[in-house]
């Protein structure tokens, strides 16, 4: 019933309540939302729910590439394609095969000739890998400084001379140069320097 702009509505009690009458373009409170924007508002969250979902599984993809990525990176071996390709020289160990021995040997003197010797063992080869023959003291020539006891009978011939402030020289080889035969020493030798103080030589190699 509506009395003067207001609706009275009868309860159970009989009583009488009056409540005023909705005006034209009057605006619904929140609380009275429509059962559809209710479900157009939670379609929105969990569309963004999902969105959200969607980008933390493709950064944890790209996370997993890029740690696969160093992984692999830090297993490969450090030179693949051989030391060379690198302009690497590795250390001498290396160069020995899985079943040689190896050797250092040394020599030490002053004025005389001095001499290091990789020894003659039987059933075994003698490989020279490297020397070096340091002097100081003088100006005299420590060479011709010789290797010896290489294959095919031959050896290898080196000049250099002492000085007061000293002098180093040395060869490596690689691959290394086998003795000309079966339990055959390898001798690196200097010639006598009357003048020098120190003289040593060091030779290396591997037995196999």
């Amino acid at each position: 019933m509506v009395r003067n702009g207001w609706n009275v509505r009868r309860v159970h009690s009989g009583e009488s309540r009056v409540q005023p009458s909705p005006r034209e373009g009057s605006i619904e409170p929140a609380h009275s939302l429509s059962l559809s924007q209710e479900r157009r508002a939670a379609a929105i969250t969990t569309m963004n729910l999902s969105r959200k979902i969607t980008l933390v599984a493709a950064c944890a993809l790209v996370l997993g590439a890029l740690f696969a990525g160093i992984h692999a990176i830090s297993a490969a071996p450090a030179n693949p394609a051989g030391p060379a390709a690198y302009g690497y020289t590795p250390p001498l160990a290396s160069l020995y095969p899985a079943t040689a021995t190896p050797l250092a040997e040394v020599g030490a003197g002053t004025t005389g000739a001095v001499v290091a010797t990789l020894p003659a063992t039987a059933n075994v080869t003698n490989y020279v890998c490297g020397w070096d023959v340091s002097a100081i003291g003088g100006t005299a020539a420590i060479g011709p400084i010789v290797v010896a006891g290489l294959v095919d009978s031959s050896s290898f011939t080196y000049q250099a001379s002492s000085t007061a402030a000293g002098i180093t020289i040395s060869r490596n080889y690689n691959p290394c140069v086998p003795a000309s035969a079966v339990n055959t020493a390898i001798t690196v030798t200097t010639t006598a320097d009357g003048t020098a103080t120190a003289v040593n030589v060091n030779v290396n190699g591997y037995q196999q």
